[in-house]
């Protein structure tokens, strides 16, 4: 439920503002809340409060992605972008599981297996501040339909 709410809140920040700076808040939050997961005392409430705050902004990760993706690259580019963004993510996603079991095995408990991914992904939603605001694939964009929209026009005039 709060996955589903947080993808629309978050999906019309976006639209609003842009998609980087939704999806640095959202990546940032989602990795605060692992790590304090890994810190609090473990109880139903905690767990309550975790399932709903990462739930909340971890899916709005995965919903900004495309959308700034054309948002930097404009929308002709999206394929092969989204390809290569999926590439980069495939080890971390066949590793991370495996790794973590490792980590709980070696250490006894859970609390490196979920801080260390969370305070990751807080570090990387920091390297996402250094990208520059996204213009290029909305001006290209609007300046593609402006043009069709100009040929169309034309096209009318000879008629």
């Amino acid at each position: 439920l709060s996955s589903t709410v947080g993808r629309v809140c978050i999906g019309l920040m976006g639209d609003r503002y842009g998609q980087l700076m939704p999806l640095q808040v959202s990546m940032s939050a989602s990795g605060e809340s692992l790590v304090m997961l890994a810190v609090l005392p473990p109880s139903a409430a905690t767990l309550f409060c975790f399932a709903a705050v990462f739930g909340f902004f971890a899916g709005s990760v995965v919903a900004l992605i495309a959308p700034l993706l054309v948002e930097l690259l404009g929308v002709h580019n999206l394929p092969t972008a989204f390809g290569v963004a999926c590439a980069i993510q495939a080890p971390a996603v066949l590793v991370g599981p495996v790794l973590g079991g490792w980590m709980r095995d070696v250490s006894g408990g859970y609390t490196l297996s979920w801080a260390l991914p969370g305070a990751t992904m807080v570090l990387v939603s920091f390297t996402l501040w250094l990208l520059p605001t996204p213009t290029h694939g909305r001006q290209q964009d609007q300046g593609q339909q402006q043009l069709k929209q100009h040929d169309h026009a034309q096209d009318q005039t000879q008629e």
